[in-house]
This record gives structure tokens, sequence and C-alpha cells, in this order.
């Protein structure tokens, strides 16, 4: 009996012992499955931030400075929210520092732009004042010397003649006595229609020149002496070589599309080649050789650049087989450029 008892507790013991065992290993590996579960979390806390920075990093060596600041969450370490912060600061700085860098540069290239139209336009405007000096004669002068020659035709009988000097002297008196460079348009068509008339005196059978413009136009701003030089290009290049009995045409046309002023001037001569026409509407600066064009097709495209910088499309020219025209854009809301 004794013994029997002895071994019941014996059995009892080394169950208790498992189970105090068994719990011990379940206790060891649920504590080592906490620890490795808070040790991966702490790390996290760590990592993730330094991998965050490190992409952030990338995509500023890429030059994007529009990513946002990067945040620091709840339960973030107090060392990394400083290096964070720090590195916040510097991608805005950086970024202020190069659009400030952008905006000098935007200025400076504005600037020198500035000045090379400057240069263009004073290089112009020598060569404009060398070109006068060549051509420069006395007004009075000139003006005897044509009324000397209008009465010696009266006398003599020849109205004709008489007629055709008086109107050159109202050409010359029209050129002379304005002294604006922004005339309205009404002061240009008065021009043409003295230069008009020299025209069908030279040209009496085989030319013919019109003018389209209504009334309400001719009070609108136009630069002074851009349309004689249009037509005296196409009598000198576009009817060059022409035949005698080759019926020439010229017309002057004047119209208002919405806010601007669209002039054009028309001939039915041989076209210009295309290469031609981008040479003169991409003038380069001037040279010597060019003086004696300088108050040409060339010289009225180069002004109207000049007094109208921001628009590229003032001026075009469209030419074909059968004539050419210069078409000339003016925004009758903006103001032509006069600071040079």
């Amino acid at each position: 009996m004794g013994h029997f008892f002895f071994w019941r507790s014996y059995e009892r013991f080394l169950a208790e012992s498992w189970a105090i065992h068994l719990w011990n290993f379940i206790f060891i590996v649920s504590m080592s499955a906490f620890s490795m579960l808070f040790l991966l979390l702490s790390l996290n806390r760590f990592t993730k931030p330094l991998v965050k920075l490190s992409a952030m990093t990338a995509e500023l060596s890429a030059g994007n400075f529009d990513i946002p600041d990067m945040e620091t969450g709840p339960g973030s370490v107090d060392e990394l929210d400083q290096v964070i912060e720090a590195f916040n600061h510097m991608k805005t700085e950086i970024s202020r520092y190069i659009e400030e860098i952008r905006w000098q540069e935007n200025i400076k290239q504005e600037y020198m732009q500035e000045r090379m139209r400057n240069m263009k336009m004073e290089g112009l405007v020598r060569h404009m004042e060398i070109y006068a000096l060549q051509a420069q004669m006395n007004p009075h002068f000139l003006f005897n010397t044509i009324n000397t020659g209008m009465q010696l035709a009266i006398v003599e009988g020849a109205d004709k003649t008489g007629e055709y000097m008086d109107y050159m002297a109202r050409l010359f008196r029209h050129i002379i006595r304005n002294k604006e460079i922004i005339v309205a348009l009404r002061h240009e068509m008065e021009g043409l229609k003295f230069y008009f008339y020299l025209l069908q005196v030279r040209f009496p059978r085989n030319l013919s020149l019109s003018v389209e413009c209504g009334e309400e136009l001719l009070g609108l701003k136009t630069p002074v002496y851009i349309l004689q030089p249009l037509v005296e290009n196409c009598i000198i290049h576009a009817f060059k070589d022409a035949d005698e009995n080759f019926f020439r045409r010229v017309i002057v046309k004047a119209a208002l599309a919405g806010r601007h002023l669209h002039i054009s001037v028309l001939d039915n001569g041989r076209g210009m080649k295309r290469e031609t026409a981008e040479k003169l509407l991409h003038p380069q600066s001037i040279d010597e050789s060019s003086v004696s064009r300088v108050m040409g097709l060339q010289n009225v495209i180069q002004r109207l650049y000049f007094f109208y910088p921001g628009d590229p499309d003032v001026v075009g020219i469209e030419t074909g087989p059968e004539g050419t025209a210069v078409i000339i854009r003016i925004d009758t809301e903006k103001e032509a450029c006069l600071a040079f």
C-alpha cells in the first residue's frame, strides 16, 4: 500500500514537472517572439525615415525641388526628427536659391537682349544718318530749283512737265516737313498719292497703282515712311527684267481685323525665293555693304521689329510665281516702342 502511494505521488510530480517545463518553454518562445517583434518595430522606426530620406535625396539630385517636405509621425525618434527638419530646411533653401539664380539669369538675358536690340538700333540709326548725309541737300535750294523748273516749263508751254515737278516738290515737302516717328495712316496715304503720280508719269501705259483704304482707318497710327519704300521695292525688284508690254499692278490695302491694322502691298511681278524672304524677315546686323539698301524693304522690316519687339508677326512676306505680298500687322491697342 505504501509503495503504491509513493508511485502515484511520483507520477504526479513528473506530470507537474513536465507542465512547468512546457509553460517555461511557451513563455520563453513567447518572450523571444515579442522581443523580435519589438526589435523589428524599433528598427522600422529608424529605417523607414532613412529610406524615405534617401529617396528624397535622389529626387533632389535629379533636380526635382517640388517634392513636399518630409513629415515626422507620432512616436518618431527625436534625433531623426531633427535630421528631417534640417533636411526640409536645406531643401527649401536650395530651392529658393536656385529660383533666385534662375530669376537673375532671366533678368540678365532680358538685359542682354535689350542691350543687343539697342546696339542694333544704334547701328541702324548711324547708317541711316550716313545715308541722310550722303543724300542731304539744302531744302530751300531744292525747292527753288524745282520752282524755277516749273516756271520755265510753264513759260515754254510744257504744262505736263510743270505738273510733274509740282508733284515732285509736294512729295519732297511731305517727306521733309514731318519730324514724327509715329504718324497717322493718313500721312502715309497722302505721300503715296504724290508718289503714285510720279510713277504714272514714268510708266504711263503699263502700270496700275491703286489704294484700298476706308476713311475710318486714316486716323490709326503707323511708323512713318513704311509704304513708299515697299511700293518702290515692287517697281525696282518685282518688275525687273519684265517685258515692256507686261502690265504691272501694285495694290496697297488697309483693313482692320479685330484689334490689328493689316496693311499689305501686293504686286503681280516675279516672286522672290523663299530663302530670300526668310533672310529679309530675320535680318542680321547691318554692315557697310548694305548702306545702299538701308532705306528699302530691309529697313522697313527692321524698323517694324524695333518698334514692335514683342510681336514677331508684325510683318510677313507671302510670295509665289504670280507676285509678292508684304503684309504689316499692327496691334492698335499697343504703343510702339520708342525707347532707343
